[in-house]
């Protein structure tokens, strides 16, 4: 077997359907591109039809297959028109990619309800809505799917004043992937959650005045500093394609060595 095949039969994607969710921006950007490079056909889900539709035409330029769709995951309404339109365009999901996030930091004494609540709204009913609809599609189609969610180091140590709502909202998304691990694996789905250390760019917009002070701020805390961005477009590869058939349930910190200290 020559190099190519090699790497297409470890990696490779081609045939198969993947949603990003949160695609026109931040660290799901760059998995979109990259389920798109390994041979998957995306669908670039964002609530701004605009920046899907420029992450699409990044992608079909450069070779690859993708179709911009408005998706807000905070109104159900909108995730079940999206769905349906994935099932009449492009077929049954094998790869969910929830992308979709809202990071910032607010004083904990200062915060309100509906702060706490758009905080959870997006970064964890939301990727329960998309989960739901998407398990939906791999049980009927028998195929199987992977399930990944754009977590965060945050979730599991406190690395910023001000994330008391960020933090949580991202801890019941690690919550959540092993739990649809563990209820799904019958049907040959995994579901894994990735979580970025201290990533330049790792949420494109973000909602609050305070960004709060703490190790996150401090490049030295990180035995190999800040991380590029690609790594977790390339994690994202790895667990969707051939290769990670025997990894489900798993929080994957990629933070640069953050964790073992």
């Amino acid at each position: 077997m020559d190099r190519e095949g090699m790497f297409e039969e470890w990696f490779g994607l081609k045939g198969l359907n993947a949603l990003v969710t949160g695609a026109g921006t931040g660290l799901a950007e760059p998995v979109a591109v990259g389920l798109a490079q390994a041979g998957a056909k995306v669908v670039v889900g964002h609530h701004e039809l605009a920046e899907a539709e420029r992450v699409a035409g990044a992608i079909e330029a450069a070779g690859g297959a993708a179709l911009p769709l408005l998706l807000d995951v905070t109104d159900e309404a909108s995730v079940l028109a999206a769905f349906a339109a994935i099932k009449t365009k492009v077929g049954d999901l094998d790869i969910l990619f929830n992308g979709a996030m809202r990071q910032g930091g607010c004083p904990f004494l200062e915060m309100t309800a509906a702060q706490w609540d758009q905080m959870h709204d997006i970064n964890l009913r939301g990727a329960f809505l998309c989960c739901r609809e998407a398990l939906k599609m791999m049980v009927a189609s028998g195929r199987g799917g992977r399930i990944l969610a754009l977590s965060t180091i945050g979730s599991l140590h406190g690395v910023l004043s001000g994330n008391e709502a960020y933090g949580p909202s991202k801890a019941g998304l690690n919550a959540l992937m092993r739990n649809i691990a563990f209820d799904f694996c019958k049907h040959g789905v995994r579901a894994n959650a990735i979580l970025p250390g201290p990533i330049p760019g790792n949420a494109a917009k973000i909602d609050g005045a305070v960004q709060g002070d703490g190790p996150g701020r401090d490049p030295a805390r990180v035995p190999f500093g800040y991380g590029p961005v690609h790594e977790v477009a390339r994690m994202a590869v790895f667990l969707a394609g051939p290769s990670a058939t025997y990894i489900s349930g798993q929080n994957i910190a990629i933070d640069g060595g953050w964790s073992a200290l």
